[in-house]
C-alpha cells in the first residue's frame, strides 16, 4: 500500500510504501521545513505540507503506530513493529527531558515516557 503526499512547497506529490515507514513527526527546530509534518521511511526523510492527522489518516490501519513525546513536547508516531529496543537515556547525551531512547529502524528517539510506560504504549500498539 502506498499513501500519497504532497511536497513540503505544494508543487507536487510524493508515494511512499507505508509498511516502510518507521516514523512520523511534526517539523520543529531549524533543521526541519517549518510547517511541515515529517515522514522517515527506509533510508529517507520526506518533508510534506500535509499535517499530522491528514497523513496518520491516509495510513489508516495499514502500520500500528504508537504515539509518543518528544522531549520538545511534540508528539512522534512510530511503527510499532520496527521498534528493537527501549533504554534508558545516556547521562549527558540526551536531553535533559529523555526519559526513554526508543530505538525503531536502527534509529535512536528520544522520549519523555519512562522506559515502562513507552514499552506498554508500543505493547498497545500490537494488540
Amino acid at each position: 500500500m502506498f499513501i500519497e503526499v504532497s511536497t513540503s512547497d505544494g508543487s507536487g506529490t510524493q508515494r511512499i510504501a507505508v509498511e516502510a515507514i518507521y516514523r512520523l513527526r511534526p517539523s520543529f527546530g531549524a533543521a526541519d521545513n517549518p510547517n511541515t509534518t515529517v515522514i522517515d521511511y527506509a533510508d529517507r526523510r520526506f518533508f510534506t505540507r500535509d499535517g499530522l492527522a491528514e497523513v496518520l489518516a491516509k495510513i489508516g490501519n495499514a502500520i500500528r503506530l504508537a504515539r509518543l513525546t518528544t522531549p520538545v513536547n511534540t508528539p512522534v508516531h512510530l511503527a510499532a513493529a520496527k521498534v528493537s529496543e527501549i533504554r534508558e537515556p545516556a547521562t549527558g547525551q540526551h536531553e535533559p527531558a529523555t526519559r526513554a531512547v526508543v530505538r525503531v529502524a536502527g534509529k535512536d528517539q528520544q522520549v519523555t515516557e519512562e522506559p515502562a510506560a513507552a514499552r506498554q504504549i508500543i505493547d498497545q500498539a500490537l494488540a
